[in-house]
């Protein structure tokens, strides 16, 4: 789930649902394809009875196991909602994607280009987590499953075998034209199997600052300790 800062519009993922249309309850012919709720009330409205569901939002092409809605973001004025469908049914042809819904007056409309890998690989989970700046202009995607190798911010993956669920982050910005840059490539600094890079993500209003949590082995206590141990 997201809530805008000012608790009006808040972003509910079902990425389990199974409608195969964009509306609510049609059918169940898509098997966890997942779908997405946006409810809206009035400012300054306390009652909670006052909800209302204002969009039912469906991944453009629904695909089974797609998992659309596992993850949501939502920029701080609700212009903005990002996606996460991070299920691919193990193929190369679709590690994940994740897609951008911007407001037009009361609807929201998918832009046409969804967001996908730049390494295409099987068994992973691009879109597993989202972080989005409050201006909704730079994007960060996990995917925790990823496997390759490389170290810290702009690496450059090297699929060497060694590194099994290593876990990637890649940070995107919007351009003035409103395109998505190529994205900038971040891998743990104590690059390792199984640590899962990228399991949380949490950034900061100003895009300043990003965290990145992720599993680790070592026996070092406290801050500032070995993390090669």
């Amino acid at each position: 789930v997201q809530l805008d800062p000012e608790g009006e519009t808040l972003v509910v993922g079902a990425s389990g649902e199974d409608g195969s249309t964009d509306t609510a309850g049609a059918d169940n012919g898509s098997s966890e394809s997942g779908a997405v709720y946006v409810f809206r009330r009035k400012a300054g409205n306390d009652v909670l009875d006052e909800w209302n569901e204002v969009a039912y939002l469906k991944a453009p092409e629904t695909r089974v196991n797609g998992d659309f809605g596992y993850a949501v973001a939502l920029s701080n004025r609700a212009e903005t909602i990002v996606i996460g469908e991070p299920g691919n049914g193990g193929s190369l042809s679709g590690g994940g994607r994740a897609h951008v819904f911007r407001q037009q007056g009361n609807v929201w409309i998918s832009e046409a280009v969804y967001l996908t890998p730049p390494q295409p690989q099987a068994n992973v989970f691009f879109g597993d987590k989202l972080a989005l700046s409050a201006d909704g202009m730079t994007l960060a995607i996990a995917d925790p499953f990823e496997s390759s190798g490389g170290l810290g911010l702009g690496s450059v993956p090297s699929f060497d075998g060694q590194t099994f669920n290593s876990g990637t982050v890649y940070l995107y910005r919007r351009g003035l034209g409103g395109a998505w840059s190529a994205p900038t490539t971040i891998k743990a600094p104590n690059n390792s199997s199984e640590i899962y890079f990228g399991w949380s993500l949490a950034r900061s209003a100003s895009r300043k600052s990003l965290a990145i949590c992720a599993s680790d082995h070592s026996l070092s206590t406290g801050i500032g300790g070995d993390m090669t141990d």
